[in-house]
């Protein structure tokens, strides 16, 4: 064979295996099989909510009953009051029953006669973060009602009274009930 053949093959050679190796190179790089990604981890801890009864019950006293169809009213600020604790600034629902009977029957199993209810109709009020029923504003069951700003904990006093309605002809004895206020975030 020609020395200038083989020289002119030999060069061509060697250009095909450059050109072979940098696309195996090429391709080394674009088949690379790990990839990496990130996220951020978080975490926002809040208060616990929590509400507790300021005070005692709503006692509404003792009645010389005449035998007619009568209400009592209770204002809520004479009525009870309630602390709304929890992370401030959140909004929180109140729920309670729109109204409630009270009944004598622990009255009658002592001392006899025949039983009786007495419906109490709720007014359940806020004064945001005041402890001081100052500026209360009414509060419907189901709504929800932002916190105080206070810190660390954000605040919602509620107070309730309301009023009783006694039938006419209503039976004797000490009526008892209970009222029920839920709060959630």
């Amino acid at each position: 064979m020609d020395k200038t053949f083989a020289n002119f093959n030999s060069n061509k050679m060697s250009k095909k295996l450059i050109v072979l190796l940098i696309l195996i190179s090429t391709i080394e790089l674009f088949s690379q099989s790990n990839f990496t990604s990130s996220a951020n981890v978080s975490i926002s801890i809040n208060n616990g909510l929590a509400i507790s009864k300021v005070g005692g019950d709503l006692d509404f006293g003792d009645l010389i009953y005449t035998g007619n169809r009568q209400t009592l009213t209770r204002s809520p600020d004479l009525g009870v009051e309630f602390v709304v604790t929890g992370n401030r600034r959140n909004r929180v629902s109140v729920s309670f029953p729109n109204r409630i009977n009270l009944d004598n029957n622990d009255w009658v199993n002592i001392n006899g006669g025949p039983s009786g209810t007495i419906r109490f109709s709720p007014n359940v009020r806020h004064t945001n973060g005041n402890i001081n029923y100052v500026g209360s504003k009414k509060v419907n069951s189901g709504t929800s009602y932002r916190l105080s700003n206070d810190s660390p904990n954000g605040k919602l006093y509620l107070w309730v009274g309301g009023g009783l309605l006694i039938n006419r002809n209503q039976p004797y004895g000490a009526y008892k009930g209970t009222f029920t206020i839920t709060v959630e975030y």
